[in-house]
């Protein structure tokens, strides 16, 4: 029996508890005893056996319940549960959880992206990284209404929605299917345009850093997961790309997902870069 199987025969009882109850009290407390933080990991198989709890019907748990315990989990802010804090947990297993209740519940899926919405622009790393945890429940499910919705995000122009939204999709198993694969890389001309207009003033910027960040790994992944329209598209944007745009684009050439597997591609990719 793996770590999250452990997790799960001890955690079922408690949620099943805390939803028969109304008294989420007992679950929080395992949540939060459990999560392994402060630390540079929280319990990740401990949040995705709360998603599976949320899941399991076995005892035909009142979907509302379950609704309204995730909706406190999530609700749980960053002033109360600050970063790397033992309470940060709660609402990055409400995020995950959420996931799998859309999974089961998929009348409910406008609703969970509008909380993702919500963790895409909170101040927490952490909560921000539950989008794409949650997403990998239910996108291959819901592929076109998830893209339509975070194509809006990126036509906001806020930095850190463009980078929830690519966060979400970057699924490598849900980008096998090239339809979806060619889909993310479109949106990612779209962001890259983006970047290109954006002013070096603002390149500090706290939510620009976060894109940024999320940048220098996600457009590897989408590349990796449709390399002859992937790499096309890297020539297309190494022309005329600004300062910044050049590291990015630099760093996606160093993971080794492209970089070991199209080793040519990539070093001509360099080549175009260094010379900009």
């Amino acid at each position: 029996m793996n770590k999250k199987d452990r997790l799960l025969d001890l955690l079922t009882p408690i949620f099943e508890k805390a939803i028969r109850e109304n008294n989420s009290n007992s679950l929080y407390q395992f949540l939060i005893q459990n999560c392994e933080l402060p630390g540079r990991r929280a319990n990740l198989e401990l949040a995705h056996a709360f998603s599976i709890c949320v899941m399991n019907d076995k005892k035909a748990l009142l979907k509302s319940a379950k609704w309204q315990l995730l909706e406190g989990l999530v609700s749980v802010s960053e002033a109360v549960a600050p970063v790397n804090s033992p309470k940060e947990f709660l609402p990055f297993s409400g995020y995950i959880g959420m996931g799998g209740f859309v999974k089961k519940n998929p009348e409910y899926l406008d609703k969970v992206l509008q909380h993702y919405k919500n963790a895409a622009v909170d101040g927490r790393w952490r909560v921000r990284e539950a989008i794409a945890q949650g997403t990998k429940y239910f996108i291959a499910d819901h592929a076109d209404s998830i893209f339509i919705e975070f194509k809006k995000w990126v036509d906001e122009h806020d930095f850190m929605l463009i980078r929830g939204a690519l966060a979400g999709l970057a699924i490598p198993s849900f980008l096998e299917d090239q339809k979806y694969s060619v889909k993310l890389l479109d949106l990612l001309g779209d962001v890259i345009t983006i970047v290109q207009q954006i002013e070096e003033v603002h390149y500090k910027d706290d939510k620009f850093i976060i894109l940024e960040k999320g940048l220098k790994f996600i457009i590897s992944v989408a590349v990796a997961s449709n390399p002859r329209y992937g790499f096309e598209l890297m020539f297309h944007w190494t022309d005329g790309a600004s300062s910044k745009l050049t590291k990015i684009l630099m760093e996606n050439c160093k993971k080794a997902r492209i970089a070991k597997k199209f080793p040519q591609e990539v070093q001509a990719v360099m080549k175009i870069l260094k010379s900009n």
